[in-house]
């Protein structure tokens, strides 16, 4: 393995150990790279599965599809690093729709504790007020 391949393979790797990524195997002209562990979401999980367990269902599917996170970085015959399987642009937007589903479902839980909020106010703390008489001008 000459000094300039290895040099040039470990240039092209940097950005995905920086990332999180672990060496799992290496040749001369080619590196396998892991890429870092999930981490399961329990508190999201449990609290969907209290709320709307079908979302926790469908998630927990989801998640467990997902499990070749490998990216192999290569030399080629060229020179050209090529770069194939989970990449770091699959990171990145993985993390970005995480981020979204999170968003989202805070979104929901809060808007279903505002519903049940209002409605607890409405019927224990203003007893004497109907519906009809918002509906009367």
């Amino acid at each position: 393995m000459s000094i300039q391949t290895l040099s040039a393979l470990e240039n092209a790797a940097e950005p995905y150990r920086q990332a999180g990524y672990v060496i799992t195997s290496q040749t001369d002209l080619a590196m396998t790279l892991q890429a870092p562990a999930r981490r399961f979401p329990w508190l999201f999980f449990l609290l969907s599965l209290l709320i709307v367990w079908p979302v926790a269902v469908i998630y927990l599917v989801w998640f467990n599809q997902h499990r070749d996170r490998t990216v192999c970085v290569r030399l080629t015959s060229h020179g050209y690093v090529e770069e194939t399987g989970f990449v770091l642009d699959l990171l990145i937007r993985e993390r970005r729709r995480q981020k979204i589903i999170y968003l989202v479902f805070v979104l929901f839980v809060g808007a279903i504790i505002t519903l049940i909020t209002i409605r607890y106010v409405g019927r224990h703390l203003l007893p004497g007020l109907d519906r009809h008489d918002f509906l009367e001008y």
